[in-house]
């Protein structure tokens, strides 16, 4: 908690949108992934924080109205390194479908369509072999 208040009134990271004329890992995710896990060490007592943080960073990354905002949640979402469920699986692909299908004209779709494949490649990277047969459609990603 001091680490978290020593920073006030600082920017803990630089503001940057993933893209895809830049590298896939922005220079600032090292940092939020950092930020992340001492808040769930300095809030350890708390049993349900990261399962509804989870659930918080899924919303705000598919329904933010902001690029840089549904970004950032997707990163909190993989630094929170949940466990891919049937139900998650299934509204991160709509959401990819939805920023496909609007990317043709929009560099921001094309961008949050990047970072849910980010996302789904590292929850699909965390799975056992045995339970990627549950998810035939993010084989290819794995």
């Amino acid at each position: 908690i001091k680490h978290i208040q020593s920073m006030r009134g600082r920017r803990r990271w630089p503001s940057e949108d993933v893209s895809l004329d830049r590298q896939q890992e922005l220079d600032s995710t090292a940092a939020l992934c950092s930020m992340v896990h001492q808040c769930l060490d300095a809030f350890s007592f708390e049993p349900g924080l990261r399962h509804g943080w989870v659930t918080v960073s899924l919303d705000w990354a598919l329904h933010a109205r902001s690029r840089h905002l549904s970004s950032r949640s997707q990163q909190v979402l993989r630094s929170l390194q949940p466990q891919l469920t049937g139900n998650m699986c299934s509204i991160l692909l709509l959401c990819l479908q939805q920023c496909l299908a609007a990317a043709e004209g929009s560099a921001a779709a094309r961008d949050v369509a990047l970072e849910l494949l980010l996302t789904l490649r590292e929850l699909v990277d965390a799975l056992p072999a045995r339970k990627l047969l549950l998810y035939p459609q993010v084989r290819p990603l794995g």
